[in-house]
């Protein structure tokens, strides 16, 4: 595998404590989720919003593993085209 192709940033746990703080219950938070696949992709999650989403295109194409979820709920207010359920 060539080391250009497929790449994963991260940290060490001692860099991301000292380099800042989360604390998920102060509003406006966000969380950076960020993975180099022959280019990168940012995913924002912002703890100030109820719910947040990726499309599954997106999870498809980047061919990331899904779990079902335990317990599937329903979400309606997100579309005019009735409720989508979220099992994954």
């Amino acid at each position: 595998m060539d080391n250009n192709s497929s790449k994963i940033e991260s940290t060490s746990n001692s860099d991301v404590e000292s380099s800042c703080k989360y604390s998920p219950n102060e509003e406006g938070d966000l969380l950076m989720v960020r993975r180099l696949i022959s280019q990168l992709c940012s995913i924002i999650i912002d703890s100030g919003k109820s719910v947040n989403n990726t499309s599954s295109r997106l999870v498809e194409k980047l061919k990331w593993p899904t779990l079902a979820h335990h317990k599937p709920y329903k979400l309606q207010w997100l579309n005019n085209k009735g409720e989508l359920v979220v099992k994954k």
